[in-house]
């Protein structure tokens, strides 16, 4: 490999973990901002913000446009076909703007029709949402052009612009309560947009080209219809707990929303690390089989590291939302339930990647609207016999579950697996999880009769750190000596057995 090589690879290589540390202090620091504003909020009014932002996450509007730009602007850079790019870049503009600012007059339109019912709480958050799903659609476009150009670094740059961001938020929601909320998160993307277009320095025109955009309409569409499915995926379960629990139970139900961002981090990470290897592996031999080291090791490592996440968090969660958030404990239950289920998205989910890169979207649709169809289903059978908001939550663990395991199965299948054998492999990566949360549920009832009476957070802290030390030294020295040739062969391990 010759110098240059070397040194953009290095170079790529810093940018990624720049933006992954950015990322990571990002993520610590948005977590601090939800807990506090949702102690200065309460319950219900954090519900209400939910329920309004929920049409952001559905907020599809530029058709896949955004999608095929990301794709595209790689492509022409390669070629040397700078118009090309500028092009491109004016077409996702007018995607990422004119389509929201149609949303946002509906929006508006609503807002006008039912203003004599609503609160003023409902009024002012929907006034500024008809600001927000443009801005944050805009935010959005421009941080793609920031990964289609390859300037990680710029995004890690943004990161940290958006720490203090959310920071200033915090003040406002201490110092105008819900209004705050709503000022403060338009900011924020204001602010991300801002940070972006004075970093970059790109020069960004409002020029419609109807074929072109049509082009990019019918590349991106496939990708706009899975980035939807998985908004249904991820908010079906806040759907019906709107619909029939309310905005108060949707409040609680923000501790297991804060539970994903931490559990889904560090997968997320990996995949944004092994998708492009695993095309790399494709396009080098022209075999989908060839992604099997690749795709392998990274999951399986984190099939055996991310229940020491979960079981922590699991344990750990009463007693910090007893200290930090006392009127959020009726959540408890459920977030602890979700974050079971979450881990079979996480690890399982992975296999959406190896789909992708085989152009097998619509496989990974089906999951996502099965899934999907699963959680509302069980969801409204748990509230329709009683059992509320917990277990909602169980059946919402259980879609992601389901949505884990065909995806997953079906990357198998693509990598060159025989259908016999995805109920072992299958069951190999659930076996972690089984493990470490049977170990976390059996610390936490058996603890009662020892430990009553004891300060809430420093029996947990106890039981967090007895589950740290038997989950890594105990149960990998038994999954060593009772799987050792299979396991060790699906991990890329070499382990050696008196």
């Amino acid at each position: 490999m010759s110098r240059e090589a070397v040194k953009a690879r290095l170079g790529a290589r810093g940018q990624l973990l720049s933006f992954s540390g950015a990322s990571l202090v990002f993520q610590a620091v948005y977590l601090l901002q939800n807990a506090t504003v949702a102690r200065l909020l309460g319950p219900s009014l954090v519900g209400l913000w939910d329920a309004l932002t929920l049409l952001t996450l559905y907020n599809v509007t530029h058709l896949g446009v955004l999608n095929a730009v990301h794709r595209e602007i790689p492509i022409a850079r390669g070629r040397g076909d700078r118009a090309l790019v500028l092009r491109l870049r004016d077409q996702g503009l007018i995607a990422a703007v004119l389509p929201s600012s149609m949303l946002g007059a509906a929006v508006l339109v609503f807002a006008l029709v039912t203003w004599q019912q609503s609160t003023p709480e409902v009024r002012i958050g929907l006034v500024g949402l008809v600001v927000l799903v443009v801005v944050q659609q805009l935010h959005g476009y421009l941080q793609v052009l920031l990964r289609a150009d390859n300037r990680f670094h710029l995004l890690a740059v943004n990161q940290v612009v958006l720490c203090t961001a959310v920071a200033v938020q915090v003040g406002l929601v201490f110092l105008l309560g819900f209004s705050g909320q709503v000022f403060g998160a338009i900011a924020v993307q204001a602010t991300g947009c801002a940070a972006i277009l004075l970093l970059a320095g790109y020069r960004l025109r409002f020029a419609l080209e109807p074929k072109l955009y049509a082009q990019l309409v019918r590349m991106g569409f496939p990708i706009a219809i899975m980035v939807f499915a998985d908004g249904l995926l991820s908010g079906m379960d806040r759907l019906v707990i709107l619909t029939f629990l309310g905005t108060t139970e949707l409040g609680y139900f923000r501790l297991a929303v804060l539970a994903n961002g931490l559990i889904l981090f560090l997968p997320n990470i990996i995949g944004q690390m092994i998708y492009p290897r695993l095309g790399e592996a494709y396009g080098a031999s022209g075999r989908l089989s060839a992604m099997r080291s690749v795709f392998e090791r990274p999951t399986h490592l984190l099939a055996l590291v991310l229940p020491l996440l979960v079981g922590n968090l699991f344990l750990l969660l009463p007693g910090v939302v007893e200290f930090a958030l006392p009127d959020f404990r009726p959540g408890v239950g459920a977030a602890r339930a979700v974050i079971e289920g979450l881990y079979g998205f996480a690890v399982l989910g992975m296999g959406s990647y190896v789909l992708l890169v085989a152009n097998r979207p619509l496989e990974v649709v089906a999951g996502q609207l099965g899934a999907a169809a699963v959680k509302a289903l069980l969801a409204a059978v748990a509230v329709a016999f009683g059992f509320g908001l917990d277990g909602l939550a169980h059946g919402v663990a259980l879609g992601y579950l389901i949505y884990g395991v065909w995806v997953y199965s079906r990357g198998l299948l693509i990598l060159g697996y025989h259908r016999g054998e995805l109920p072992l492999r299958v069951a190999l990566v659930l076996l972690p999880i089984v493990v470490g949360t049977g170990l976390a549920v059996a610390l936490d009832m058996l603890s009662s009769p020892f430990l009553t009476g004891w300060p809430t957070v420093a029996r947990e802290l106890l039981l967090a750190a007895a589950f740290t030390g038997i989950y890594a030294g105990f149960v990998l020295a038994v999954l060593r000596r009772t799987m050792p040739d299979v396991w060790a062969a699906a991990i890329g391990w070499r382990w050696t057995v008196s």
